[in-house]
Protein backbone atom coordinates (compact mmCIF):
# COMPACT_ATOMS: atom_id res chain seq x y z
CA UNK A 1 0.00 0.00 0.00
CA UNK A 2 1.40 3.38 -0.99
CA UNK A 3 1.58 6.56 1.03
CA UNK A 4 -1.86 8.15 1.37
CA UNK A 5 -0.93 11.67 2.52
CA UNK A 6 2.24 13.71 2.14
CA UNK A 7 2.52 16.49 4.73
CA UNK A 8 4.84 19.20 3.38
CA UNK A 9 6.39 21.65 5.84
CA UNK A 10 8.55 24.53 4.53
CA UNK A 11 10.99 25.47 7.30
CA UNK A 12 12.86 28.76 7.55
CA UNK A 13 14.33 30.01 10.85
CA UNK A 14 11.65 28.21 12.83
CA UNK A 15 13.79 26.72 15.60
CA UNK A 16 11.32 27.88 18.27
CA UNK A 17 8.41 25.96 16.81
CA UNK A 18 9.55 23.12 14.55
CA UNK A 19 9.69 20.41 17.23
CA UNK A 20 6.13 21.12 18.35
CA UNK A 21 5.03 21.18 14.73
CA UNK A 22 6.58 17.77 14.06
CA UNK A 23 5.10 16.30 17.25
CA UNK A 24 1.65 17.35 16.12
CA UNK A 25 2.12 15.36 12.89
CA UNK A 26 3.71 12.35 14.57
CA UNK A 27 0.78 12.14 16.97
CA UNK A 28 -1.89 11.94 14.28
CA UNK A 29 -4.57 9.25 14.64
CA UNK A 30 -4.20 8.71 10.87
CA UNK A 31 -0.94 6.82 10.31
CA UNK A 32 -0.52 6.38 6.55
CA UNK A 33 1.40 9.60 5.96
CA UNK A 34 4.89 10.86 5.21
CA UNK A 35 6.32 14.08 6.58
CA UNK A 36 8.57 16.16 4.34
CA UNK A 37 10.54 18.86 6.17
CA UNK A 38 12.01 21.28 3.64
CA UNK A 39 14.77 23.30 5.31
CA UNK A 40 14.80 26.43 3.16
CA UNK A 41 18.35 27.55 3.90
CA UNK A 42 17.63 28.38 7.53
CA UNK A 43 20.24 30.46 9.35
CA UNK A 44 19.34 29.25 12.82
CA UNK A 45 19.22 25.67 14.18
CA UNK A 46 16.13 24.71 12.19
CA UNK A 47 17.98 22.41 9.80
CA UNK A 48 19.70 20.58 12.65
CA UNK A 49 16.41 20.23 14.54
CA UNK A 50 14.70 18.88 11.43
CA UNK A 51 17.38 16.17 11.20
CA UNK A 52 16.93 15.31 14.88
CA UNK A 53 13.15 15.11 14.49
CA UNK A 54 13.46 12.87 11.45
CA UNK A 55 15.81 10.55 13.34
CA UNK A 56 13.00 9.73 15.75
CA UNK A 57 10.11 9.78 13.24
CA UNK A 58 10.43 7.04 10.59
CA UNK A 59 7.83 8.69 8.36
CA UNK A 60 9.83 11.92 8.14
CA UNK A 61 12.36 12.99 5.53
CA UNK A 62 14.41 16.19 5.50
CA UNK A 63 15.32 18.12 2.38
CA UNK A 64 17.96 20.84 2.75
CA UNK A 65 17.83 23.49 0.03
CA UNK A 66 19.33 26.96 -0.52
CA UNK A 67 16.95 29.68 0.54
CA UNK A 68 14.34 30.25 -2.13
CA UNK A 69 11.26 31.32 -0.23
CA UNK A 70 8.19 29.48 0.99
CA UNK A 71 6.70 28.85 -2.45
CA UNK A 72 9.91 27.30 -3.76
CA UNK A 73 10.18 25.18 -0.61
CA UNK A 74 6.65 23.86 -1.08
CA UNK A 75 7.40 23.10 -4.72
CA UNK A 76 10.54 21.23 -3.66
CA UNK A 77 8.55 19.15 -1.18
CA UNK A 78 5.91 18.43 -3.79
CA UNK A 79 8.52 17.07 -6.20
CA UNK A 80 9.71 14.62 -3.54
CA UNK A 81 6.24 13.70 -2.26
CA UNK A 82 5.03 10.12 -2.70
CA UNK A 83 1.51 10.52 -1.32
CA UNK A 84 -1.71 10.45 -3.29
CA UNK A 85 -2.89 13.45 -1.30
CA UNK A 86 -1.02 16.63 -0.34
CA UNK A 87 -1.35 18.56 2.92
CA UNK A 88 0.60 21.76 3.64
CA UNK A 89 1.64 22.79 7.13
CA UNK A 90 3.69 25.83 8.15
CA UNK A 91 6.56 25.22 10.56
CA UNK A 92 5.19 27.55 13.24
CA UNK A 93 1.75 25.93 13.23
CA UNK A 94 0.34 22.56 14.36
CA UNK A 95 -2.32 20.02 13.46
CA UNK A 96 -5.00 18.79 15.87
CA UNK A 97 -4.64 15.07 16.58
CA UNK A 98 -7.39 13.94 14.20
CA UNK A 99 -6.72 16.48 11.40
CA UNK A 100 -5.39 14.09 8.76
CA UNK A 101 -8.03 11.50 9.55
CA UNK A 102 -10.84 14.05 9.34
CA UNK A 103 -9.56 15.37 6.02
CA UNK A 104 -8.81 11.98 4.48
CA UNK A 105 -12.15 10.44 5.44
CA UNK A 106 -13.87 13.32 3.64
CA UNK A 107 -11.85 12.96 0.42
CA UNK A 108 -14.04 10.43 -1.37
CA UNK A 109 -15.32 11.78 -4.68
CA UNK A 110 -13.52 15.13 -4.51
CA UNK A 111 -10.06 16.54 -5.21
CA UNK A 112 -10.08 19.27 -2.52
CA UNK A 113 -11.19 19.05 1.12
CA UNK A 114 -11.36 22.22 3.24
CA UNK A 115 -11.34 22.25 7.04
CA UNK A 116 -11.60 24.93 9.71
CA UNK A 117 -8.87 26.89 11.52
CA UNK A 118 -8.41 27.20 15.28
CA UNK A 119 -11.92 26.12 16.05
CA UNK A 120 -13.31 28.50 13.41
CA UNK A 121 -15.78 25.99 12.01
CA UNK A 122 -18.57 27.11 9.71
CA UNK A 123 -21.59 24.97 10.58
CA UNK A 124 -21.83 21.62 12.30
CA UNK A 125 -21.80 19.34 9.25
CA UNK A 126 -19.88 18.98 6.04
CA UNK A 127 -21.22 20.43 2.83
CA UNK A 128 -20.35 20.48 -0.84
CA UNK A 129 -19.27 23.64 -2.63
CA UNK A 130 -19.69 23.94 -6.38
CA UNK A 131 -16.70 24.47 -8.64
CA UNK A 132 -17.89 28.00 -9.42
CA UNK A 133 -18.47 28.89 -5.76
CA UNK A 134 -14.99 27.70 -4.86
CA UNK A 135 -13.39 29.70 -7.67
CA UNK A 136 -15.29 32.80 -6.57
CA UNK A 137 -14.09 32.26 -3.00
CA UNK A 138 -10.46 32.00 -4.06
CA UNK A 139 -10.65 35.17 -6.17
CA UNK A 140 -12.18 37.53 -3.65
CA UNK A 141 -11.35 35.90 -0.29
CA UNK A 142 -14.35 37.01 1.73
CA UNK A 143 -16.01 33.65 2.43
CA UNK A 144 -14.88 32.49 5.91
CA UNK A 145 -15.70 28.89 5.01
CA UNK A 146 -13.20 29.04 2.12
CA UNK A 147 -9.92 30.42 3.52
CA UNK A 148 -7.26 31.51 1.05
CA UNK A 149 -4.47 29.64 2.85
CA UNK A 150 -3.00 26.49 1.33
CA UNK A 151 -2.99 25.02 4.83
CA UNK A 152 -5.94 23.35 6.51
CA UNK A 153 -6.81 21.59 3.26
CA UNK A 154 -6.20 18.32 1.47
CA UNK A 155 -5.44 18.31 -2.27
CA UNK A 156 -5.24 15.38 -4.66
CA UNK A 157 -1.79 15.41 -6.21
CA UNK A 158 -3.21 15.30 -9.75
CA UNK A 159 -4.14 18.98 -9.41
CA UNK A 160 -0.45 19.92 -9.27
CA UNK A 161 0.76 17.82 -12.17
CA UNK A 162 1.73 19.83 -15.24
CA UNK A 163 -0.01 23.04 -14.19
CA UNK A 164 2.83 25.13 -12.74
CA UNK A 165 0.86 25.85 -9.59
CA UNK A 166 3.92 27.22 -7.79
CA UNK A 167 5.31 29.28 -10.68
CA UNK A 168 5.03 32.43 -8.59
CA UNK A 169 7.74 35.14 -8.48
CA UNK A 170 9.64 35.18 -5.20
CA UNK A 171 8.96 38.90 -4.79
CA UNK A 172 5.32 37.96 -4.12
CA UNK A 173 5.67 37.63 -0.35
CA UNK A 174 2.05 38.12 0.68
CA UNK A 175 -0.86 36.53 -1.15
CA UNK A 176 1.16 33.67 -2.64
CA UNK A 177 -1.30 31.19 -1.12
CA UNK A 178 -4.16 33.03 -2.81
CA UNK A 179 -2.36 32.83 -6.16
CA UNK A 180 -1.69 29.10 -5.85
CA UNK A 181 -5.23 28.41 -4.65
CA UNK A 182 -6.79 30.38 -7.49
CA UNK A 183 -4.78 28.39 -10.01
CA UNK A 184 -5.77 25.14 -8.27
CA UNK A 185 -9.40 26.28 -8.31
CA UNK A 186 -9.38 26.63 -12.08
CA UNK A 187 -7.60 23.30 -12.53
CA UNK A 188 -10.09 21.55 -10.26
CA UNK A 189 -13.24 20.31 -12.00
CA UNK A 190 -15.03 18.57 -9.11
CA UNK A 191 -17.12 19.93 -6.23
CA UNK A 192 -15.16 20.79 -3.08
CA UNK A 193 -16.04 19.32 0.30
CA UNK A 194 -16.00 21.64 3.33
CA UNK A 195 -15.98 19.78 6.64
CA UNK A 196 -17.34 21.08 9.92
CA UNK A 197 -14.19 20.30 11.88
CA UNK A 198 -11.11 22.25 12.90
CA UNK A 199 -8.02 20.75 11.26
CA UNK A 200 -5.38 23.44 11.77
CA UNK A 201 -3.95 25.51 14.62
CA UNK A 202 -2.53 28.79 13.36
CA UNK A 203 0.09 30.55 15.50
CA UNK A 204 0.18 34.33 15.28
CA UNK A 205 3.45 35.98 16.18
CA UNK A 206 5.03 39.36 15.37
CA UNK A 207 7.73 37.91 13.09
CA UNK A 208 5.28 36.40 10.61
CA UNK A 209 5.01 37.94 7.16
CA UNK A 210 1.42 39.02 7.61
CA UNK A 211 2.41 41.22 10.55
CA UNK A 212 5.44 42.79 8.86
CA UNK A 213 3.99 43.37 5.41
CA UNK A 214 3.18 46.96 4.38
CA UNK A 215 0.88 47.15 1.32
CA UNK A 216 1.83 49.57 -1.44
CA UNK A 217 0.07 50.48 -4.65
CA UNK A 218 3.04 49.16 -6.65
CA UNK A 219 2.81 45.76 -4.96
CA UNK A 220 -0.95 45.49 -5.39
CA UNK A 221 -0.69 46.45 -9.06
CA UNK A 222 1.73 43.62 -9.79
CA UNK A 223 -0.09 41.18 -7.52
CA UNK A 224 -3.49 41.68 -9.13
CA UNK A 225 -2.01 41.68 -12.64
CA UNK A 226 -0.54 38.24 -11.89
CA UNK A 227 -3.72 37.05 -10.20
CA UNK A 228 -5.84 37.94 -13.21
CA UNK A 229 -3.54 35.89 -15.46
CA UNK A 230 -4.74 32.78 -13.64
CA UNK A 231 -8.33 33.38 -14.76
CA UNK A 232 -8.84 31.89 -18.25
CA UNK A 233 -9.71 34.42 -20.96
CA UNK A 234 -13.04 32.68 -21.56
CA UNK A 235 -14.03 33.22 -17.90
CA UNK A 236 -12.93 36.81 -17.38
CA UNK A 237 -16.20 38.59 -18.13
CA UNK A 238 -17.94 36.30 -15.66
CA UNK A 239 -15.44 36.94 -12.86
CA UNK A 240 -14.80 40.65 -13.51
CA UNK A 241 -17.14 41.83 -10.69
CA UNK A 242 -15.24 39.67 -8.21
CA UNK A 243 -11.87 40.90 -9.46
CA UNK A 244 -13.12 44.45 -8.95
CA UNK A 245 -14.19 43.53 -5.42
CA UNK A 246 -10.78 42.01 -4.71
CA UNK A 247 -8.98 45.14 -5.91
CA UNK A 248 -11.24 47.42 -3.90
CA UNK A 249 -10.39 45.43 -0.81
CA UNK A 250 -6.67 45.77 -1.58
CA UNK A 251 -7.00 49.50 -2.26
CA UNK A 252 -8.61 50.01 1.13
CA UNK A 253 -5.53 48.48 2.81
CA UNK A 254 -3.19 50.61 0.70
CA UNK A 255 -5.07 53.78 1.68
CA UNK A 256 -4.96 52.90 5.36
CA UNK A 257 -1.24 52.17 5.15
CA UNK A 258 -0.48 55.38 3.23
CA UNK A 259 -2.26 57.63 5.69
CA UNK A 260 -2.74 61.09 4.22
CA UNK A 261 -0.33 60.49 1.35
CA UNK A 262 -2.66 60.29 -1.66
CA UNK A 263 0.00 59.53 -4.29
CA UNK A 264 -1.62 56.11 -4.80
CA UNK A 265 -4.53 57.80 -6.55
CA UNK A 266 -2.40 58.65 -9.60
CA UNK A 267 -1.25 55.15 -10.50
CA UNK A 268 -2.41 52.63 -13.11
CA UNK A 269 -4.11 50.50 -10.44
CA UNK A 270 -6.75 53.15 -9.78
CA UNK A 271 -7.11 54.11 -13.46
CA UNK A 272 -7.66 50.50 -14.55
CA UNK A 273 -10.03 49.86 -11.67
CA UNK A 274 -12.18 52.85 -12.61
CA UNK A 275 -12.23 51.76 -16.25
CA UNK A 276 -13.36 48.24 -15.37
CA UNK A 277 -16.01 49.52 -12.97
CA UNK A 278 -17.43 51.82 -15.61
CA UNK A 279 -17.24 49.21 -18.38
CA UNK A 280 -19.60 46.81 -16.60
CA UNK A 281 -21.65 49.32 -14.64
CA UNK A 282 -20.46 47.98 -11.31
CA UNK A 283 -22.42 49.53 -8.44
CA UNK A 284 -19.99 50.96 -5.91
CA UNK A 285 -20.92 51.29 -2.24
CA UNK A 286 -20.66 54.91 -1.07
CA UNK A 287 -17.44 54.41 0.90
CA UNK A 288 -15.65 52.95 -2.12
CA UNK A 289 -16.99 55.67 -4.41
CA UNK A 290 -15.40 58.15 -2.04
CA UNK A 291 -12.16 56.14 -1.99
CA UNK A 292 -11.90 56.11 -5.78
CA UNK A 293 -13.42 59.40 -6.86
CA UNK A 294 -13.29 61.79 -3.89
CA UNK A 295 -10.38 60.83 -1.63
CA UNK A 296 -9.41 63.42 0.94
CA UNK A 297 -7.83 63.21 4.41
CA UNK A 298 -11.14 64.07 6.09
CA UNK A 299 -13.23 61.53 4.16
CA UNK A 300 -10.61 58.77 4.44
CA UNK A 301 -10.50 59.26 8.17
CA UNK A 302 -14.29 59.23 8.39
CA UNK A 303 -14.99 56.22 6.16
CA UNK A 304 -11.82 54.11 6.48
CA UNK A 305 -10.28 55.06 9.78
CA UNK A 306 -7.15 56.46 8.16
CA UNK A 307 -4.90 58.11 10.74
Amino acid sequence: MGVAVSVIVPVYNAQEWIEECVRSVSGQTFRNFELLLVDDGSRDRSGELCDLCAASEPRARVIHTPNGGVTAARACGLREAQGEWICFLDADDTLPMSALQDLYEAANGVDIVVGGFDGNVIGENERMVTVDEYREGMLVGTNPALPLSLCGKLYHRRLFEGHGIFDIPRRIVKGEDMMANLRLAFVNERPVRVIGKSVYVYRQHPMSCIHKFVPTIEYETEFHDLLWQYVPDSERSRYMPLWIKSRLKALKHVARSAGYDLSWTAGRFVADLKAHIESIGYRLPLRYRILLYHPSPVLLRLFFGVK
